[in-house]
């Protein structure tokens, strides 16, 4: 028997058509991948992502494969009506304070095992804890080398794919870059042939999204915060909160890019 759901809320770029099938499942969360895009299906206490779609469920049942049409998502256990889209696009864009969205992003800095923000802080010339295994060690070097690479594409090619987590601390750090370039007006377009070629379906489809403009939810409120001067260390703690280390990596990979950019176009950036 097929279960009617009801769509809590849905990322604008749940858009895929065709048959998906199961790339990862949890009570909490059902990946499905289309091919060009995968579509997350969230419980109703989910975070919304740009290709997410919550569901009024306290949990999800495993499904093998599920074929969208439209607006319509059908699977062998329910379907639902993809409806209640919630805009998560960025509309703001080289109009941000340079000096305001430094200070803030430097003063949420702190050190987070397994992050690339260890990596930041060391590059940065901060003391950080010694890592507590030798491939975290492993890890936090690869990582510092990359960060000390010329320019976003090859930084971005060293990081991609790299650390730990379902979206790996490198993409995450990659995704706030990426926030970070949009947010001042700069072009990201450039890495758009390294994320079509990247095999991580889910990763792939969270960066896609973003040089699209489109954030996950906590991510876009921290962009709105730094653009309008409002509430950014409450955005910031809110983004911070995002997974085991994602909030992390983002933030780093956000401060990155504004120290980088500051020293391009306005002299060395102050520490």
């Amino acid at each position: 028997m097929t279960v009617q759901l009801n769509a809590l809320r849905s990322g604008p770029r749940a858009s895929a058509s065709g048959a998906g099938t199961l790339l990862h499942y949890s009570r909490r969360a059902i990946n499905l991948d289309f091919g060009s895009r995968v579509v997350t299906l969230l419980n109703r206490d989910g975070i919304l992502t740009p290709s997410s779609i919550i569901l009024d469920v306290d949990a999800l049942e495993r499904i093998e494969e599920a074929f969208i049409d439209g607006d319509n998502l059908t699977s062998s256990r329910f379907s639902v009506i993809i409806a209640n889209p919630v805009d998560l696009k960025l509309h703001i864009h080289g109009g941000a304070d340079f000096a305001f969205v430094e200070r803030i992003l430097r003063s949420h800095l702190r050190e987070k095992e397994r992050s690339t923000m260890n990596a930041l802080l060391s590059v940065l010339g901060e003391e950080i804890a010694p890592p507590t295994s030798w491939l975290e060690a492993v890890v936090l070097r690869d990582q510092i080398r990359s960060l000390n690479e010329n320019g976003v594409i090859s930084v971005a090619s060293k990081l991609l794919g790299r650390g730990f987590g379902l979206t790996p601390s490198g993409d995450d750090f990659i995704l706030g870059m990426i926030s970070i370039m949009d947010l001042f007006g700069e072009d990201a377009s450039a890495l758009r042939r390294l994320v079509a070629r990247y095999r991580n379906a889910f990763a792939r489809t969270v960066l896609a999204d973003a040089l699209d403009g489109y954030y996950p939810r906590p991510l876009l409120s921290m962009l709105n915060s730094l653009a309008s001067k409002t509430d950014a260390d409450c955005s910031a703690m809110s983004l911070l909160g995002m997974g085991h280390t994602s909030g992390h990596d983002v933030l780093a990979g956000m401060y990155y890019a504004t120290w980088k950019t500051r020293t391009r176009f306005h002299g060395s950036a102050e520490q």
